[in-house]
């Protein structure tokens, strides 16, 4: 997946844009281009935040803030959104 730092930065950085602008919604393909990251990379670390709870997959593909849905209303959130903490088991 390329360089550690390199990574766990961009990691940083989507997940600190999603924390930012409520209602953001971005596809894999918009943000690899936006962050200047190949694509497969930056599926990687879409995965990993939607395995740990941070965001969710629409129906479209793209994906949003879990609990927070484009039109900006607020759903019940599970406990702790922190990337660092255990993602959850393969349950759900």
């Amino acid at each position: 997946m390329g360089d550690t730092p390199l990574v766990a930065e961009a990691l940083a950085r989507i997940k600190g844009m999603f924390e930012e602008i409520p209602g953001t919604e971005w596809t894999v393909t918009d943000a690899a281009r936006l962050f200047g990251l190949e694509t497969s990379v930056c599926r990687a670390i879409f995965d990993a935040l939607r395995h740990a709870g941070f965001l969710t997959q629409r129906a479209d593909g793209s994906y949003v803030r879990y609990g927070v849905f484009a039109s900006g209303g607020p759903v019940a959130v599970r406990g702790g959104s922190r990337i660092c903490d255990d993602a959850p088991g393969d349950a759900g």
